[in-house]
């Protein structure tokens, strides 16, 4: 009765651990460098109303006795931004990662995602877990895997859905919790990509926002003060704020593009992780992985 409450005791914290690591990559880390990046670029566009040169004299001591409800408000609102990044389907990152393998011609043969007809790829056809799953794991010599998935090569339907993955980490994490670390991190990673990938991808559509609205303004500008010199415009925007978001920018195209190389890679490899861990688990459990 004791080593069962000790048991349930330590399969308590560990989810708990689990469930913060997850939570912690997936939306704190992003969420954080979001309202980072936006911060900056507010920072710097809006330097006459916020009078940059007074602010950048402030001793640096006092920057360091900011008001925890201050600070605290920061990391609620990175955690909120980033939750919301981390709710997304990450079916789009993964779209994306085999659109571009398959645009490269660089699918490798027997790969879970297969296109047959001349065409270009749709995001029905990349659906986790993958329609030639079962094929990948025979051309791969992993028949006792192959064992393991319900589905036929190419079916779309019936047994082919990604909940049949997360019932088998139900049952690994009920039957035993502690072979889990491996598949919580891996899935950790996956989600976080996932959550960089649209963060990203919103910085992108902001700050090319904002450079067009520069361009608009230098523009417009030029334009209003040859015929009007009298004008007197509201909005600033220094040199040093474009520089910036053009750096930013550039960076979130980089971001984006190398998630997109290796995102998919890294979605085959959970599958792997899940799947071999349930089938040692099943040497003792038979019945985990059967449907």
């Amino acid at each position: 009765m004791k080593d069962k409450q000790l048991n349930s005791y330590n399969s308590f914290y560990e989810v708990l651990f689990e469930t913060l690591f997850v939570d912690f990559l997936g939306s704190f880390i992003p969420g954080f460098l979001f309202c980072g990046v936006i911060g900056i670029i507010l920072f710097t566009h809006l330097g006459e109303v916020l009078k940059i040169d007074e602010v950048l004299k402030i001793d640096i001591v006092k920057l360091l006795n900011v008001p925890y409800l201050t600070v605290s408000l920061l990391l609620l609102l990175s955690y909120l931004c980033g939750f919301l990044f981390f709710r997304r389907d990450p079916k789009l990152p993964d779209y994306r990662s085999f659109y571009k393998m398959w645009k490269k011609k660089q699918i490798p043969q027997h790969w879970p995602v297969q296109i047959k007809e001349d065409r270009k790829p749709r995001l029905q056809d990349v659906q986790f877990p993958y329609s030639y799953l079962k094929d990948y794991l025979l051309y791969r010599g992993l028949h006792h895997l192959a064992d393991i998935i319900r589905w036929e090569e190419g079916e779309r339907e019936g047994f082919r859905t990604k909940n049949f993955i997360n019932i088998l980490k139900i049952r690994i994490q009920y039957f035993a919790p502690e072979r889990c670390a491996k598949i919580v991190r891996n899935e950790a990673h996956v989600r976080f990509m996932s959550s960089v990938w649209y963060m990203v991808n919103t910085l992108i559509t902001i700050l090319t926002s904002i450079i067009v609205a520069d361009l608009v303004y230098i523009i417009g500008r030029a334009l209003l003060v040859s015929h009007f010199p009298n004008v007197r415009l509201w909005f600033f925007s220094p040199l040093a704020g474009r520089f910036i978001s053009s750096i930013f920018l550039i960076f979130s195209y980089w971001v984006r593009s190398s998630i997109e190389k290796f995102f998919q890679y890294q979605r085959v490899r959970e599958i792997i992780f899940v799947l071999e861990t349930a089938y040692l688990l099943s040497l003792e459990h038979p019945h985990v992985v059967k449907f």
